[in-house]
């Protein structure tokens, strides 16, 4: 709840998730992509690609055509933000 407050008080607000989440911290990302005044997203080159909640994986994922992007937190590539939609 603290992080949805800041991102919605605070202008210009963007969190970016760790390289390595625990368990408890993807939770708080599913959580977070499940409001809909915040925004889950990752980067593909410069182009945003939402990512909601998955509760199956336990983790955030989205699709880019066709394909399934999910925020996988420990392969170093992945960088997962959020901030105010």
């Amino acid at each position: 709840m603290i992080y949805r407050f800041l991102m919605l008080n605070i202008p210009g607000f963007i969190l970016q998730a760790g390289s390595t989440q625990s368990r408890g911290g993807r939770a708080i990302w599913n959580v977070l992509a499940n409001f809909k005044d915040i925004v889950v997203y990752t980067m593909k080159g410069k182009e945003a690609i939402e990512l909601g909640s998955d509760p199956l994986s336990g983790e955030v994922s989205g699709e880019e055509d066709g394909i399934t992007v999910y925020g996988d937190y420990d392969d170093n590539k992945t960088q997962v933000y959020a901030t105010k939609r």
